[in-house]
């Protein structure tokens, strides 16, 4: 997996010359029981910045945390800890992809690789405290009515003193349809292997709703529920996005 950090260090010398630029804040908030007895709750309150150049794009997020209860963050792991209100830095991640632009049915295939930076506190339960890598393909469908982008990824986690953690795949299936009024509807699908030997499959579904303010700023509202102890119950959130982009040659 070291060709993914090669990846991200020779992307670096072309961020500058980006045609586009997208900022993105949101909230989330989820609760679920996750094996034990009492109810914890997460609010997680992410940013992104993604820029691009032609087919290619870099990605680099954050966020920060607040949990409540014995659970860590998204962890079913049974021995739990003491039930405790923490907060604080997130996880960054950095992403780096292609896009390859095709005919017919399938419009675009994009490879994606990234890197989990681990800067969130260990001792809190807000991060493992080790770095992930993960390699990923998405594919996106298209129709008048129907866009479709079924993403599978790969994931190689890195482990603690307290637990060893699987490699696990993932796939996220997203189906959305535009709606008068020019809303538009998401339906999303999304599986995990086990990330330990105590764990479980994440089986997750979630609707979307988004919505263009103007022409550079756009508005999501997302609800999910969960139907495993490695999912959270339920979810909500929103997401604001700006997006600039390079004007043409000659304007």
């Amino acid at each position: 997996m070291g060709v993914i950090f090669l990846t991200l260090s020779m992307s670096l010398c072309e961020i500058s010359m980006a045609d586009s630029v997208k900022f993105s804040l949101g909230s989330y908030y989820f609760e679920g029981r996750f094996s034990r007895e009492d109810r914890s709750n997460f609010l997680i309150l992410p940013y992104t910045m993604k820029l691009a150049r032609k087919q290619h794009y870099w990605l680099i997020s954050g966020s920060r945390i607040k949990l409540h209860g014995s659970s860590e963050i998204f962890n079913d792991n049974p021995e739990g800890r003491d039930r405790l209100t923490e907060s604080g830095t997130g996880d960054v991640i950095f992403k780096t992809g292609h896009n390859y632009p095709l005919r017919g049915l399938i419009r675009e295939l994009s490879l994606e690789a990234g890197v989990k930076i681990p800067v969130a506190d260990k001792d809190k339960k807000l991060g493992s405290g080790r770095a992930d890598e993960e390699l990923s393909v998405k594919i996106l469908l298209a129709k008048p009515w129907l866009l479709a982008i079924n993403r599978t990824g790969y994931k190689v986690r890195g482990d603690t003193k307290e637990l060893v953690y699987k490699d696990t795949w993932s796939n996220q299936l997203t189906l959305i349809t535009p709606l008068p009024y020019k809303l538009s509807l998401g339906l999303g699908a999304f599986i995990q292997s086990p990330t330990t030997r105590e764990s479980v499959m994440r089986k997750e579904l979630s609707l979307i709703l988004s919505y263009p303010l103007t022409q550079a700023q756009s508005l999501m509202l997302y609800t999910m529920n969960g139907y495993t102890r490695s999912s959270a119950d339920r979810g909500i959130g929103f997401q604001w996005s700006w997006e600039w982009k390079t004007p043409p040659r000659g304007q």
